[in-house]
């Protein structure tokens, strides 16, 4: 069975090796999707927590590639940091590079391509499972957050879903893991009594209901506000079911956290400066993510940060009883194909909380939150 595995992490490598260095050598040429790269000016509206000793007086930043899995309000942090020049202040040079999915991240930051990841539980364990050996070393949401939207006046409730075509973006990815939810939740059997529909994309998620293609969509932010307006109707969402969850990771290969600690401490920092700025400065974080998501629809803007905000955890430990939901899905997809996982299904395996413990310790959230 541990061959199985192997070869099935093998396999994704070869087929996602080739695309995955375009996709870093062309975001890093062109700068992708991720937005504009740091004015050089000041941090305006961030705190005044000094930089580590670490980093003070440091004559060469430490270059590296963030990757992330989202190009949603997510991705805020890493937006805010490179406008607002963060990440310098922290010793950082960051080129971010933008994926699909969390399973396109993974493999890149297997080969060394990207050194950290802004990405889901399920793609560090999915990846894992296969062979890989990667960490998540903090997360800043513990519950899981996707809706159900449905436009067939028929569906109501839960157990509406009967004999009605769900779409998701891809089978195995966080928002499947809902889908598995909702219908599980409504006594119903994934698949067999409700009929899922892989559509890819976002985008098409809202195409789809809007053609009347699928009866029903399950999607994140700020997809929820794109369907409600082409008049799907919300039935439920992960968050009042109370699903533990890990939605948002930092994840690193488990061999470069050992070689660059000193770096990953000070990506944290960055990063939870940030995210502390976000809660701060609206106003910023609208302009920011408008520039990003090419959008100036304020009530989309307004709504995905006040989301984001609601969800986040007081400190940014990784949930260990989050995982525990990601792997429990983990291992009854394997049953389901016909072979369980051979590697360890321990939340703490995957998990390396030190770092965030560390700054939470020493006193530096309490300093960037001022």
């Amino acid at each position: 069975m541990q061959e199985m595995l192997m070869a099935a992490g093998r396999q994704l490598f070869a087929r996602c090796g080739v695309l995955l260095t375009l996709l870093v050598l062309s975001v890093g040429c062109a700068g992708g999707t991720t937005g504009p790269q740091p004015s050089g000016a000041p941090a305006g509206g961030t705190s005044s927590a000094t930089t580590p000793s670490a980093t003070a007086g440091a004559t060469a930043q430490a270059k590296i590639t963030v990757g992330h899995a989202f190009i949603t309000v997510e991705t805020l942090p890493i937006w805010i940091a490179l406008d607002q020049g963060i990440y310098r202040k922290y010793g950082l040079d960051v080129t971010p590079a933008s994926f699909q999915t969390s399973a396109q991240l993974a493999p890149a930051m297997s080969t060394g391509e990207v050194q950290i990841g802004l990405t889901t539980g399920a793609g560090v364990t999915e990846f894992n499972l296969a062979g890989g050996d990667q960490v998540i070393v903090a997360g800043y949401s513990d519950t899981m957050r996707y809706f159900l939207y449905a436009r067939d006046p028929a569906i109501q409730q839960l157990e509406d879903l009967r004999g009605k075509r769900v779409g998701i973006t891809r089978r195995g990815g966080a928002i499947d893991h809902a889908a598995h939810i909702f219908t599980e939740r409504a006594g119903l059997v994934y698949g067999r009594d409700v009929p899922i529909i892989e559509l890819g994309t976002a985008q098409n998620q809202v195409g789809a209901i809007t053609a009347g293609a699928v009866d029903a969509v399950v999607v994140a932010v700020p997809t929820n506000l794109q369907v409600e307006r082409e008049g799907a109707r919300l039935i439920t969402d992960t968050k009042q079911l109370g699903v533990p969850y890990v939605p948002n990771a930092i994840a690193v290969q488990r061999s470069y956290l050992q070689a660059n600690r000193d770096v990953v401490r000070r990506f944290l920092q960055a990063h939870i400066e940030a995210v502390e700025t976000i809660k701060r400065d609206r106003e910023l974080a609208k302009r920011v993510l408008a520039a990003n998501l090419k959008t100036d629809d304020e009530e989309i803007l307004t709504r995905s940060i006040q989301l984001f905000v609601d969800d986040l955890q007081a400190v940014p430990y990784p949930s260990e009883q989050g995982l525990r939901t990601v792997l429990e899905f983990a291992q009854d997809e394997a049953r389901r194909q016909g072979h369980p996982p051979a590697r360890s299904l321990q939340p703490a395996d995957y998990v390396d909380d030190s770092l965030v413990r560390e700054l939470d310790q020493t006193g530096f959230l309490r300093q960037v939150r001022g």
